[in-house]
């Protein structure tokens, strides 16, 4: 492994950091920290990495230039139990916080820290609007947003940049990947009363947006990562059906959400209306500014 190191990345094989990885020149020197096999991960990803399953693993006096935190189990999977919460937590923090303690050991910070969180940090509400100077809410996915990014506040680097994601839209992975079978099959449904306000973004603005950010010497802090099109649960299932040339006939009643998702139905029927307030002052220009286009990309 070499000594100097251009990005360090932790979720490299996820959803977005895989896309980002796969957006970097050849010649750029990736190192992923990963628990899977390292031929797991290349394929995964599709692009030769160093693949490390501990931070001891990176030579003493290693200089590393940029770090991508993205580390987190996949938080709708599985049921929120005792042990779940203790590992979506240990997935996120826990990583943080190792990623932390190498940063005190390397010879100099690295220049930027861009570092996962999501749009669960804020409160639902069906009025209010979210910019980054908003609240936090409750329960335990604003909780775990919250912390999370407290911890990334102990990494040493220049800057640090707290990525609260909006749903990705892609067509491997993620949301829509889970959504397609039953939309593909004529059985899609809007979830409760369709009103609530979901705030999406496009992997590849998801990509160009990170790119800005470790590009910008003066990026630091909360960023909303999502479109400046938030639509409702209803225009997305509507739009989605008609992606697909499908019909969208059903409506699954909140209290079905409920007993079947239990804890975890907040994160489909709170509304979060969020807009990219930091992005628009940055002067990020959105590829797939509306739902019709984002789908569109991907399903054409």
């Amino acid at each position: 492994m070499k000594h100097d190191i251009d990005y360090l990345i932790t979720g490299g094989s996820g959803l977005i950091g895989s896309a980002f990885i796969r957006s970097l020149p050849s010649e750029v020197s990736v190192v992923v920290l990963s628990r899977q096999e390292p031929k797991t991960v290349t394929a995964k990803i599709g692009r030769k990495v160093e693949v490390i399953s501990s931070f001891t693993q990176i030579p003493a006096k290693s200089t590393i230039r940029y770090c991508l935190n993205l580390s987190g189990e996949p938080i709708v999977d599985k049921p929120w139990t005792m042990q779940r919460k203790q590992n979506l937590r240990a997935s996120r923090i826990g990583i943080t916080e190792e990623l932390a303690a190498l940063s005190r050991t390397l010879p100099r910070p690295f220049e930027a820290l861009v570092s996962g969180s999501a749009i669960g940090f804020y409160p639902s509400s069906p009025t209010t609007t979210f910019d980054e100077a908003s609240g936090n809410g409750e329960g335990f996915s604003a909780q775990l947003c919250r912390d999370w990014e407290e911890a990334s506040t102990h990494v040493r680097s220049d800057r640090t940049c707290m990525l609260r994601t909006g749903i990705v839209l892609a067509k491997q992975g993620g949301m829509l990947q889970k959504l397609k079978l039953s939309f593909g099959l004529g059985l899609g449904a809007t979830m409760g009363n369709g009103a609530q306000m979901m705030s999406w973004v496009h992997v590849e603005d998801a990509v160009g947006i990170i790119h800005l950010l470790f590009g910008s010497e003066a990026a630091a802090g909360p960023v909303n990562m999502c479109s400046n099109s938030p639509v409702s649960n209803r225009e997305f299932s509507d739009a989605l059906a008609k992606s697909l040339d499908k019909p969208r006939f059903f409506a699954m009643p909140a209290f079905v959400v409920n007993l079947i998702f239990g804890e975890r139905a907040a994160l489909l029927l709170d509304s979060q209306t969020v807009t990219p307030e930091y992005l628009n002052n940055l002067g990020y220009s959105f590829k797939y500014s509306t739902i019709s286009e984002a789908l569109a990309a991907i399903y054409p």
